[in-house]
């Protein structure tokens, strides 16, 4: 039996709140897991000397900012252009 206009529930914005939400927060963990690997890598090429963690960690974030705009500009244009 299908759902009628009776028996169906209204559809809100709640949902799609969620979703965004939802949506964010594994962004942000990815982001979070990316720039984390990246700055491991970058303090194992320096042979883990003390010190230096912060900037590892800094020079990561500076590095997933760079691929996040430039990965962005790249599908506006693409987009724009029908490639």
């Amino acid at each position: 039996m299908e759902p009628t206009m009776a028996t169906q529930k209204p559809k809100t914005s709640e949902g799609s709140d969620r979703a965004t939400e939802i949506s964010a927060d594994e962004s942000n963990q990815n982001r979070t897991q990316w720039i984390a690997a990246t700055a491991y890598f970058k303090a194992e090429a320096r042979g883990f000397a003390p010190g230096r963690a912060l900037d590892d960690w800094l020079e990561a974030e500076k590095e997933y900012s760079a691929g996040a705009v430039k990965t962005k500009g790249s599908e506006r244009k693409a987009r724009s252009t029908g490639a």
